[in-house]
């Protein structure tokens, strides 16, 4: 999906990460927050959020790969992570 990797940025998925940490409940590999998954890898070099339903993970050099089903889906998804920040 690269015409969406530019709707979400990378800034906005490690604030939404950091706030799913902070606030969040730990659970087996990682922590969860109003539905919400974050998980690192064990490098720490990449971290992933998820809804269950779209997959977002920032890489190395803040590289974005998104897994979405639909454009609806990742915009619901942006919106949520957005939502964090405020």
């Amino acid at each position: 999906m690269d015409e969406n990797e530019r709707k979400i940025e990378a800034s906005a998925v490690l604030l939404a990460y950091q706030t799913i940490i902070t606030r969040g409940e730990r659970i087996a590999d990682g922590h969860v927050l109003d539905g919400l998954t974050a998980v690192a890898d064990h490098d720490g070099y990449s971290v992933m959020l998820s809804d269950g339903t779209v997959t977002v993970r920032v890489l190395f050099h803040n590289r974005v790969a998104i897994e979405a089903p639909s454009g609806k889906a990742l915009e619901q998804f942006v919106m949520r992570i957005n939502a964090m920040s405020d």
